[in-house]
């Protein structure tokens, strides 16, 4: 008696789209990979394949799988570090310089170190 291959097939394990959208979060915040790896219980190999992508070629059939690396979750914008300089502040600094003001009080004006806005060309 012939039995029908698709009641034979069983369900692959469950799927990691949570823990890849805390990945990118906990990159997103400057953790390094091998810290946020262990924050979610992954391998470090498994983080870098998400964050770089990969290609595995299944040696039975040659076939080429390319997976794309995870680069942001839908819906959650990237968040940036208060460490950097904005685009807005880059603008104002430059505004600021061509008029002739000083780097401290635009310094001052920011919010900023002076030697930070000395840094902006």
């Amino acid at each position: 008696m012939a039995i029908d291959r698709k009641t034979q097939l069983k369900p692959g394990p469950p799927g990691k789209t949570s823990e890849r959208a805390r990945y990118i979060h906990l990159m997103n915040q400057g953790f390094i990979n091998a810290e946020s790896c262990r924050m979610l219980d992954i391998g470090r190999k498994t983080g870098s394949k998400w964050r770089n992508g990969y290609r595995h070629t299944d040696p039975k059939t040659g076939r080429v799988y390319t997976y794309p690396a995870i680069t942001a979750v839908r819906g959650q914008p990237a968040v940036i570090s208060a460490r950097y300089l904005s685009e807005d502040e880059r603008i104002t600094i430059a505004d600021r310089h061509r008029t002739g003001e000083s780097l401290r009080s635009i310094a001052a004006g920011l919010g900023r170190a002076p030697s930070t806005v000395s840094r902006e060309p």
